[in-house]
């Protein structure tokens, strides 16, 4: 959680708090509100989910198989926020593990590989003797 920004970690706390309390609908409305402040923290204002799927990919945020993943934790939220869907447990299971999965991707592990990449070059600059 640490690696995130702040409003994301504010807002995936509160997910986590709907969790604890069984509100399954504001759960899944959440997890959509979390991916909605990604796409907007790393792309600006598009206006459809459709078009910040899109775009996570073509900045290469994420690959079409996560891509797919995402359009499904999309889908849950619209349909609990607009069309009476109660998600059950094992649904938020799958929605948290995507949504989680792509923000370790996104704010830890990218990171942590554009790390690595500084220490190699330096590494590769070192005498060899």
């Amino acid at each position: 959680m640490g690696s995130l920004p702040k409003n994301l970690q504010e807002i995936l706390d509160e997910v986590y708090v709907a969790l604890q309390n069984g509100t399954r609908v504001l759960a899944a409305v959440g997890a959509r509100t979390t991916l909605d402040i990604l796409a907007l923290d790393k792309l600006g204002d598009l206006k459809t989910f459709q078009a910040k799927l899109d775009a996570l990919q073509g900045a290469g945020h994420v690959t079409p198989h996560e891509r797919d993943l995402l359009e499904v934790l999309t889908e849950a939220g619209n349909a609990s926020a607009h069309r009476g869907f109660r998600p059950n447990e094992n649904d938020l299971v799958t929605v948290m593990d995507v949504l989680e999965g792509i923000l370790e991707k996104v704010y830890v592990l990218d990171a942590r590989q554009k790390e690595l990449a500084a220490r190699a070059k330096q590494l590769k600059t070192m005498p060899v003797s």
